[in-house]
């Protein structure tokens, strides 16, 4: 029979948190760009060759390097936006935007906008290079009109990423709006898991221990 002292003493069971495990090391944490973030480094509000929360930029047209992309931009058309949020990057659609990431990231993802008041296909082309700079192909998101202007997502997840090429379709639209861009490791980091098996086994031993202790106890103070 499990008396109030056996079932006291068994849910006094050590937790994952008494073995030093947080919550936050089962997964890394992803940044997330709203360009809001006045830490930004370079010929500010310019993009080209800016640096900011561990991502550095490039913005070229023709080949050569352009200031016609901002950092900080801030207008809001007629309707608002429907993903576009306070401050953003802006520039020529013209132009190519690169994004170097300090630590290669197996997570992009990031919301756009183009200048034209229709759907978009292929509205941006990504071109993604891994921590080698080796291509690892071309990806493509489109842009439908939810308020004034083309707005779409662009989603990736795998290889980790070093570099990232913007290539926004310029086939009409002149202008480009960029924000919201999530980077980072958000999957569990396999030095994580490590531990946390190695806490779990360390748990497991530990509850099994309790077990016994707690079986001896009632054997010796029946209730």
């Amino acid at each position: 029979m499990t008396t109030p002292h056996r079932l006291l003493c068994l849910f006094g069971k050590p937790s994952l948190a008494a073995l030093g495990l947080a919550p936050g090391l089962l997964l890394g944490h992803a940044s997330v760009l709203t360009f809001d973030d006045w830490s930004f480094v370079g010929n500010r509000p310019h993009l080209d060759d800016g640096q900011v929360a561990g991502v550095t930029f490039d913005f070229k047209e023709g080949g050569l390097d352009s200031l016609d992309a901002y950092y900080g931009y801030n207008e809001v058309p007629p309707n608002g936006w429907a993903r576009i949020q306070g401050l953003f990057g802006e520039g020529s659609a013209a132009g190519v935007l690169s994004l170097d990431f300090d630590s290669p990231t197996a997570t992009l993802r990031f919301d756009f906008a183009l200048n034209l008041e229709e759907h978009v296909t292929s509205a941006v082309k990504v071109s993604l290079f891994d921590a080698a700079l080796v291509p690892l192909g071309d990806f493509f998101a489109d842009a439908s009109v939810l308020t004034d202007f083309a707005e779409g997502s662009f989603s990736y997840r795998g290889t980790p990423v070093k570099r990232a090429v913007l290539d926004f379709n310029d086939d009409g639209a002149s202008r480009f709006a960029l924000d919201n861009v999530v980077y980072g490791v958000d999957v569990p980091e396999p030095a994580a898991a490590t531990v946390v098996g190695l806490a779990l086994a360390a748990w497991t031993t530990l509850w099994a221990r309790r077990r016994r202790t707690c079986a001896s106890r009632d054997g010796a103070n029946p209730t």
